[in-house]
């Protein structure tokens, strides 16, 4: 690969940490699990009984992916379509974060699984973005590479968090009508930026 043709594919490797850090900090660490409970308590679920299905939730989700991950890694070394199965599977994570913002009062148990299958998502589409890092480096290239990637995922994460932060907190800034309709937005701003950041990788990254 000529010099031009490997830089941009770097780069366009490691926007996909800048794209899927994106659900990790609004949706994993910032938005989602008030949100959750909120739902959950909305159905007249009591405030820890609300905390405890969070957590089982998200344990579920963990075991899913764990469970799942080595299959789905053979079968795309096997067939050598890392980069359908990442595009693939990033949809699906896509499509389920976007439906978030359709979640009504009290529907704690629809937005239950749409997590699982948005974390399902993510979580998976990681496995096929990493087993792409050969394929453009080595040795400790291959080190600076991944570390330069885990750096632009934080900042693009951030980034966003900081945006949607900015719109749940002062909603009428952005003539938001309300708090509520805030944080579903930050939803649909998370499942398109996720989607727009993944291109790059599709189009420049060699499977």
């Amino acid at each position: 690969m000529d010099p031009s043709r490997q830089a941009r594919a770097e780069r366009a490797w490691c926007l996909y940490d800048w794209a899927n850090s994106a659900f990790a900090s609004t949706v994993m660490a910032a938005l989602f699990p008030p949100f959750f409970r909120e739902l959950a308590q909305a159905a007249g679920m009591a405030p820890h009984a609300a905390t405890a299905a969070w957590g089982y939730v998200t344990a579920g989700a963990r075991l899913l992916l764990a469970l799942s991950a080595p299959l789905l890694g053979a079968a795309a070394d096997a067939g050598g379509r890392r980069k359908a199965f990442l595009a693939g599977f990033a949809g699906v994570g896509i499509a389920a974060t976007a439906l978030f913002a359709t979640l009504g009062e009290a529907s704690w148990r629809t937005a239950a699984w749409l997590f699982v299958v948005a974390n399902f998502g993510f979580g998976t589409s990681i496995l096929f973005y990493e087993s792409l890092l050969p394929g453009l480096a080595r040795g400790a290239a291959m080190d600076r590479l991944s570390a330069r990637a885990y750096a632009v995922g934080y900042a693009g994460g951030g980034l966003l968090l900081v945006i949607n932060l900015m719109w749940v907190l002062r909603p009428e800034w952005f003539g938001m009508p309300g708090t509520g309709f805030a944080v579903r937005a930050s939803f649909v701003s998370v499942a398109v930026w996720w989607a727009a950041f993944t291109l790059p990788l599709l189009r420049h990254v060699p499977e």
